[in-house]
């Protein structure tokens, strides 16, 4: 059927309503609206005369953040307060990454969440035949990988003034993550109040997180948070790809770039945050807890004949409804087996979050397996648990 115009488009979707209910999809509506300016005045007329008295189901869906938040549901927007729901698609959990790639290694699929993160569509490309390094080097590394310029085109499409905000996602994956430690090293203009502002557009898009102790009751006052890049992807494009432009400009520096840098270093890329990260979604859904995060803070420990102040930091620590740690855990992706020495730190760092009450349960994650004193312990003590990269994609 070809129609001449939006309206006369619209009007057919009404007669078919009268004779049973219609649902009508308008996929990545914001390329719509630049086509036409006029759409969202269409729209509205057009659900007010006819759309609202009739069985239709109408869906507004699109990729862009941004442009929903200002040009469909903004106050400003000319169908503002018509919608009868919404719903913001958040990226898949680290253990979705299982789903995408059930042939990998359990480690495997760990680094790859690390590397190519939680979009559907960046797990959709991932080569499932093709090894984890391959997929590395064809899709993010060689300057025709169809996920090397992702991230530009990712900030070209959802900020008005992607430069500037290409800049604080730099400094903060250069480890510039206090406000103004972002405002001195990008130099923007308006000090950091305007770091602020963009921070905070940031964070509404999902490309940072405000980071602080997940025992903290009020984070909004909180003086102890930073700020971090949140889609692994994006953090690996910040540490591997930008820095080697030079290198990535042909097939053979990519490779080169490959061996030389990458893979040295991406098991220290991977242990933290993306392994942490993997172990507290696991710990969230283990024991149902209403928060579960990082943790650090001050502790007073005994050095000697000397009481001193030492910062101190835990990989995954779950909190109830009520604010009371339940859990804490230590996460660690190294070749070796993770000590019981880990056990008696993390005894002692329970005893300063829970002084009173019934103590937390110790988790153990661990890449390489446990030595045999932790094991033993395991065994005997149901307060401990041990968890391998295995149990973390285990269907329950």
């Amino acid at each position: 059927m070809s129609v001449p115009d939006w309206r006369t488009g619209l009007d057919a979707v009404a007669d078919w309503a009268r004779e049973g209910p219609a649902v009508l999809v308008l996929d990545e509506f914001q390329f719509i609206a630049r086509e036409n300016r006029d759409i969202g005045s269409i729209i509205n007329v057009w659900w007010r005369e006819r759309g609202e008295d009739l069985p239709i189901f109408l869906v507004l869906s699109g990729s862009e953040v941004g442009f929903f938040e200002r040009e469909v549901a903004g106050y400003s927007a000319t169908t503002y307060g018509r919608r009868a729901g919404q719903l913001r698609l958040r990226p898949f959990k680290p253990h979705d990454v299982a789903l995408f790639l059930p042939g990998w290694s359990d480690e495997d699929k760990i680094a790859a969440y690390a590397v190519f993160g939680h979009m559907p569509y960046y797990l959709a490309q991932v080569h499932e035949e093709d090894s984890l390094e391959e997929n590395i080097l064809n899709l993010v590394l060689r300057p025709d990988g169809l996920l090397h310029e992702e991230a530009r085109l990712l900030l070209d499409q959802e900020l008005p003034d992607a430069s500037a905000y290409f800049s604080v996602l730099r400094a903060i994956a250069a480890g510039q993550t206090r406000v103004s430690q972002i405002a001195q090293r990008t130099g923007i203009s308006g000090g950091t109040s305007r770091i602020s502002q963009m921070l905070e557009t940031l964070r509404n898009l999902w490309l940072v997180e405000r980071q602080f102790p997940v025992t903290v009751t009020n984070p909004e006052r909180s003086k102890q948070s930073f700020y971090r890049i949140t889609d692994p992807y994006l953090r690996f494009w910040f540490r591997f790809v930008l820095p080697a432009q030079g290198r990535l400009a042909d097939a053979d520096g990519a490779d080169q770039h490959l061996r030389g840098r990458v893979l040295p270093q991406l098991d220290e890329f991977v242990s933290a945050p993306a392994f942490e990260e993997v172990c507290q979604d696991w710990l969230r859904r283990r024991v149902d807890a209403a928060a579960v995060g990082w943790w650090w803070g001050r502790v007073r420990e005994t050095r000697g004949a000397d009481l001193r102040d030492l910062e101190r930091e835990l990989d995954a620590v779950a909190v109830n409804d009520e604010g009371d740690v339940i859990a804490i855990g230590s996460c660690k992706w190294t070749a070796g087996p993770l000590p019981y020495s880990e056990k008696t730190k993390l005894d002692a760092l329970a005893g300063h979050l829970v002084p009173d009450g019934p103590p937390p349960q110790l988790f153990f994650f661990s890449r390489s397996g446990f030595d045999g004193h932790l094991t033993r312990e395991a065994s005997a003590n149901e307060r401990v648990q041990l968890v391998t990269p295995a149990d973390l994609f285990a269907q329950r």
